[in-house]
């Protein structure tokens, strides 16, 4: 598979992992993701994904996020936020979330090149 397809099925995994879960918890969202891979092997899988994160300025749309929107819209009023991570080296992360059941799920995020704080507002206008 090709690595933007690889990415995006983990990530899925990720995401239904989180809210079948509960919890954000590595072990927790292996725990629910239906797979042949060991429990271990997908936390490694996970973790990896989180942390690999280049300095490109590159804006990753979720390609199901329109599907998932709409879906979580006929449950309930949505609620976005936005949060700002220091990640790899000397990187910083700006995802948009939806908050569904006291979770927040990834519906983009940027990197780029920073250190620890607020994030410029051009960096915030990239990504919306």
């Amino acid at each position: 598979m090709p690595k933007a397809g690889k990415e995006l099925e983990i990530l899925a995994a990720l995401v239904s992992g989180i809210v079948g879960s509960k919890s954000t918890h590595y072990s927790h969202i292996a725990s629910k993701v239906a797979g042949q891979i060991k429990l271990e092997s997908r936390i490694k899988i996970y973790s990896r994904w989180v942390k690999d994160v280049g300095e490109k300025q590159v804006v990753n749309m979720i390609p199901f996020a329109a599907e998932l929107l709409s879906s979580l819209a006929a449950l309930q009023t949505l609620a976005f936020v936005m949060d700002g991570s220091e990640v790899g080296r000397a990187c910083l992360v700006l995802t948009i979330n939806v908050i569904f059941r006291s979770r927040a799920l990834p519906i983009a995020r940027i990197v780029v090149k920073g250190c620890k704080g607020h994030s410029p507002e051009d960096t915030h206008v990239k990504l919306v």
